[in-house]
């Protein structure tokens, strides 16, 4: 136990494994890898924040597959994020808790990761609609923070990975 308290516990044991495929990464990988774990972490309203179950096709539009490939396959080698059929998560809610890069990105993008989960929800929900009127102004109500670190990656994504087209083509609103 003295061991474990000398090495500072739980953060003492994930940051250097969180940070060493970080570190590794080119500087476009290292920011593909902030826009990857913003994407799996929620935040928490005075709560922890916690692990974001993620379907793969949201992070379709962050860059190319390869290098989505490459930074997923270097984070399941480390054993910080877990794949399963066709989605992905945080290994465990430690590496939010414990790595210290990944708590200051969460600081730094707050705003623009709450707008792009309420744009994600939205867009899913026009997506799964017919897209009536109502939906359409009430997704054109959401305000946008004002602009900041580019570190979300894109356009918030449907389960399909891509906005609906009459979005796509109409947003914003006339």
């Amino acid at each position: 136990m003295d061991d474990y308290r000398a090495t500072d516990g739980m953060r003492g044991a994930v940051a250097p494994r969180a940070e060493a495929p970080y570190a590794a990464e080119p500087p476009t990988r290292q920011a593909l890898m902030r826009a990857v774990f913003l994407r799996l972490t929620t935040l928490g309203d005075g709560t922890e924040h916690t692990r974001r179950h993620v379907p793969r096709t949201e992070l379709n539009e962050l860059a190319s597959p390869a290098d989505v490939d490459a930074v997923l396959g270097n984070l399941t080698d480390a054993r910080l994020v877990v794949l399963a059929r066709g989605s992905m998560e945080v290994a465990h809610e430690a590496v939010i808790r414990a790595w210290p890069r990944l708590r200051r990105w969460l600081d730094e993008d707050r705003e623009a990761l709450r707008t792009h989960r309420r744009l994600t929800a939205a867009a899913t929900t026009w997506d799964a609609s017919t897209g009536t009127v109502a939906r359409y102004t009430e997704a054109a109500s959401l305000r946008m923070p004002e602009p900041g670190p580019r570190s979300m990656g894109g356009p918030p994504s449907t389960p399909g990975g891509r906005l609906p087209r009459r979005i796509r083509h109409r947003w914003p609103p006339p």
